[in-house]
Parts: C-alpha cells; sequence; structure tokens
C-alpha cells in the first residue's frame, strides 16, 4: 500500500461511523426544528393583541361634513377644469374653420399683384393726363373707362375676399 491509499482510508468512514455522523446531524437539526417551533408558537400568542393594536392604529375617522366638502370641493374643480378645456377647444375648432376657408398666397405674389393694379393705376393716370392736353381721342377714353372699370372691380373683390376672411 501507498502512502496516498491510507491517506484515503484515514478520509473514508466505515458505513457504520457514517451512519453515526448522520444521525448526529439530524438530531441536530431536528432540535433547531424545534427551537424555532416553540419561538414561532411563542410570537403566535403574541399576534391577535398586536393585529388588534396595529387595526386601530390604523383605523381613519372622517366625518360626513369632511366627505362631503372634499367631494364638493373635486366636483368644482372638474366643472372648472371641463369649463376651461371647452373654452379652449371651442376657440381652437373655431381658429382651424377659419384658417381651413382662407385662401394662402405667398408674399411675393401678393406684391407682385399690389405692384401691377398700383402701375396700372399709374398708367391710367399719364394716360388721361397725355389725352387731356394732346390727343384728345375718344377711343383713349373708352379704353381708360374700361381700365377704371377693371380697377374698381379688383378692389372691391380684394375687399371681400379680406370682409369674407379668405385672405
Amino acid at each position: 500500500m501507498t502512502t496516498d491509499e491510507l491517506r484515503g482510508m484515514l478520509d473514508e468512514y466505515t458505513p457504520e461511523q457514517q451512519m453515526e455522523i448522520d444521525a448526529k446531524a439530524v438530531i441536530e437539526g431536528a432540535k433547531a426544528i424545534a427551537g424555532a417551533l416553540s419561538q414561532i408558537s411563542a410570537c403566535q400568542d403574541r399576534l391577535p393583541p398586536l393585529i388588534a393594536t396595529l387595526q386601530q392604529a390604523t383605523r381613519l375617522h372622517i366625518s360626513e361634513d369632511t366627505i362631503s366638502a372634499i367631494e364638493k370641493a373635486g366636483h368644482d374643480a372638474g366643472e372648472r377644469a371641463a369649463a376651461a378645456f371647452k373654452q379652449s377647444v371651442h376657440a381652437a375648432i373655431a381658429e382651424a374653420r377659419r384658417s381651413v376657408s382662407q385662401v394662402s398666397l405667398p408674399a411675393c405674389i401678393a406684391f407682385v399683384l399690389l405692384f401691377l393694379l398700383l402701375s396700372l393705376a399709374a398708367f391710367s393716370g399719364i394716360v388721361v393726363y397725355i389725352n387731356l392736353t394732346v390727343w384728345h381721342n375718344p377711343a383713349v377714353w373708352r379704353a381708360l373707362w374700361i381700365a377704371a372699370v377693371f380697377f374698381a372691380f379688383s378692389v372691391a373683390m380684394l375687399a371681400l375676399l379680406r370682409h369674407m376672411e379668405w385672405i
């Protein structure tokens, strides 16, 4: 036999020795469980008075007046919030309806149209002056009347569109 085999035999227990060791571990475990069980039983006897004390401490007494005041305050706050929400929603809906009915013109196009309108008025003024002083032609007067009617119609249409909030 080698030294390692002898060491191995020393570390191993016989089946009887192993049973004794296991029996001692089981007995110690049973004693620990019995001690824990006795402590649990002792705590169970103290729980009912403690539960009653905790229930009494957590009980909340609110009078009927306080409950009705809280309900009324909540109802009033809800009504105020609903009124404010309704007002803002109606304003937003009115703004959306107004913006849907508008025709959006880019600024450059609006300025070009305004320039053309003013140029037509200036040209008509120059032609009137020249026809009064130099030409004295009735055909020019007819053309000027047509231009004046077009100018008046344009101004009237712009005023109508602005009145209807389309522009």
